[in-house]
């Protein structure tokens, strides 16, 4: 679904639907996926299965898919696609990935949603029928707005996650230093002194730089450039942060 080359002009308004009995099949079918994408394709990826907290996504042979590799494969579709992955994962335990997410990487997909913990097959079924009649009616606009269980998690959670101390540094210090001492304004202005002057910067109008700094928008800018794939949607959601500065 929404595959955007010409080359896949045939398949836009197809559902592929594949079943994996193990781990070797699952492994495949994702590196074939990938390779789509390497030549335009932008899938939505819709797994149904089962999960382990600990362990991953569980296949039909009774092998698991440990969520490192999961992760791995999904980053790997995502790179070929230049940012765009949305992936529905309707079993068990789905966000258990959300904590092995680091903040200082870019995300294995652009668009998560899944089950924080164990969940009646039933409602899966029901959600999932929810969610199949959404894309497959207006390509998912209305998804939002259905009253579902599962739960989300996407490049604008973790680029907010990233920029909210630069923020709160910038327009709230004093809150940011409750919650993080260690990030206290007048610690990392000592430590961006320390920084200057180690590489021969003179200190005057360190202050003022400092200041200049963490209120204009290059440390913001750095931060969603590090956190978001390089696309549109990078893009707007600078642009609304920074307007939303006043910058």
């Amino acid at each position: 679904m929404a595959l955007s080359s010409s080359t896949f002009e045939e398949y836009r308004t197809r559902v592929l639907h594949c079943k994996c009995a193990d781990l070797n099949e699952l492994v495949f079918l994702l590196s074939v996926i990938r390779e789509y994408c390497q030549k335009g394709a932008l899938p939505l990826l819709f797994i149904d299965g089962h999960g382990d907290r600990e362990k991953g996504l569980k296949l039909p042979s009774g092998q698991f898919m440990g969520w490192d590799m999961y992760l791995d494969l999904l980053n790997h579709i995502t790179l070929a696609t230049g940012g765009e992955l949305t992936v529905i994962a309707a079993f068990c335990n789905s966000m258990a990935i959300e904590p092995m997410l680091s903040l200082s990487a870019r995300l294995p997909f652009s668009f998560y949603y899944g089950y924080t913990s164990e969940v009646p097959a039933g409602l899966v079924e029901t959600e999932t029928k929810m969610i199949y009649e959404s894309l497959l009616r207006d390509g998912g606009q209305r998804f939002g707005e259905l009253p579902l269980q599962i739960s989300s998690y996407s490049e604008y959670h973790h680029a907010n996650q990233l920029i909210a101390p630069a923020l709160l540094l910038a327009w709230a210090p004093g809150t940011l230093a409750e919650i993080a001492p260690e990030l206290s304004r007048g610690t990392l202005r000592a430590f961006y002194e320390q920084r200057q002057a180690a590489n021969g910067v003179p200190l005057s109008g360190a202050r003022k730089n400092f200041n200049k700094l963490i209120r204009g928008n290059e440390l913001v800018s750095a931060l969603v450039t590090s956190g978001m794939h390089d696309t549109p949607r990078r893009e707007r959601y600078l642009y609304e942060i920074l307007q939303q500065m006043g910058i």
